[in-house]
């Protein structure tokens, strides 16, 4: 699993009580609930607490703190089609849902194959406008990755292997996050970026000059 000490269970019980009322067909509510389990690890591993979670299209979900309202776009880069359906299994096994065969073995993927799909990604969701539609504050991309052979300690795939000229015109969110599954060295756990853009930028003038 992802090791996410003893809250796996706690994250998708709630995950599910958001989107048990969801107005969708079944196969669109699992797709929510895998995109809030998400959400809802990310907002636990950043301490932000006591928000009220609102299922959403367009922009995934709508959060709402005092008088702001943000709406948070979600998107996974887990590489090619294999590598996706692993991730579902991970999901799934959680979710407590059936499927007719699991693939349990790690997920690889090639840097450049998850380089393109990573920008690819975050293109397609900057074309959207989710701030007039939604009349939101502020809107939040936030990216679900995962790596199994990079050293975290040296920076995660996306830190290493995209260069600057590559994402500096890429500004319209108000901030991209990142969740990071398996990173951390010490139990596998995810890590996060709650500002990718200057984590980003801050990485390069530190380890790299392209």
């Amino acid at each position: 699993m992802f090791l996410l000490y003893s809250n796996e269970n706690y994250i998708a019980k709630k995950a599910n009580e958001i989107i048990n009322n969801y107005k969708n067909s079944n196969r669109e509510k699992l797709k929510k609930k895998f995109e809030l389990f998400h959400l809802l690890v990310f907002l636990e591993k950043a301490n932000l607490k006591n928000l009220k979670i609102i299922p959403n299209e367009p922009g995934d979900f709508i959060i709402k703190n005092e008088n702001e309202k943000y709406v948070i776009e979600v998107t996974s880069v887990f590489g090619n089609k294999d590598e996706n359906i692993k991730m579902k299994s991970i999901l799934n096994k959680i979710f407590g849902v059936s499927e007719e065969s699991k693939n349990e073995n790690e997920i690889s993927f090639d840097n450049e194959v998850m380089k393109k799909i990573f920008l690819k990604k975050i293109t397609e969701k900057e074309k959207k406008d989710y701030i007039s539609s939604q009349k939101a504050t502020k809107s939040f991309l936030l990216i679900v990755t995962g790596e199994f052979n990079n050293c975290s300690i040296t920076g995660s795939w996306f830190l290493k292997f995209l260069r600057k000229e590559e994402l500096l015109f890429k500004k319209s969110f108000d901030k991209v996050w990142i969740l990071d599954y398996f990173a951390s060295g010490k139990d596998n756990g995810p890590i996060i970026i709650k500002d990718f853009y200057n984590e980003f930028i801050e990485y390069k003038n530190i380890y790299s000059k392209k």
